[in-house]
């Protein structure tokens, strides 16, 4: 489902996800720096926040006692619906990308960080967090689901490498699946 996501969305913003990426080379001019500026802190913010949480999670649900962490993860869900509620009611000041500091990329990063918690909504999170800054509706939703495309193919990748293991075993368990397949079909001729 989430590569499915990372796609509409890079098809979707594939103009301003170009921009970005030729301000890499000095080519994206005064926009594309600041939407790579953007993703760039957002993202390494959320990678610094949201990894170790989500390392702090699943080792807090392994075992017997699974109580405290499910109280801890019901205690987010409210407190994301509650800030997302608030969002929809804060006076937007009219900003837009140009008017953002990196305070406010650091503050976006934040709050997409805390989505690593199960349940808590990334959109939700970060689209409330850039209304919130002042950010026009509109252009929140738009940069909301631009910093989706690598914060979803970091937390991906996050996922892989902590799950190793997990991803070793599933893939040895296809590889003797396929097997065993192969070798049924050649008693079949």
């Amino acid at each position: 489902m989430e590569i499915g996501t990372i796609f509409a969305a890079a098809v979707y913003f594939r103009s301003e996800i170009y921009k970005a990426i030729l301000a890499l080379i000095g080519r994206g001019g005064e926009q594309g720096l600041m939407l790579l500026k953007y993703i760039a802190i957002s993202t390494a913010v959320t990678a610094l926040m949201g990894v170790p949480l989500y390392i702090f999670i699943v080792n807090s649900i392994k075992g017997s006692v699974v109580g405290i962490p499910m109280s801890m993860l019901g205690l987010a869900l409210i407190i994301d619906g509650l800030v997302i509620r608030f969002s929809r009611k804060s006076r937007s000041s009219g900003k837009s990308l140009k008017d953002l500091t990196m305070k406010d990329f650091i503050i976006v990063g934040l709050a997409q960080g805390l989505a690593a918690l199960p349940g808590v909504s990334r959109s939700g999170m970060t689209t409330s967090a850039l209304l919130f800054l002042g950010v026009k509706p509109d252009e929140a939703f738009r940069l909301s689901f631009i910093e989706l495309v690598p914060a979803a193919l970091g937390a991906i990748g996050a996922t892989l490498i902590l799950s190793k293991h997990v991803v070793e075993g599933s893939l040895s368990l296809v590889g003797v699946g396929c097997i065993g397949h192969l070798h049924n079909s050649s008693y079949d001729n």
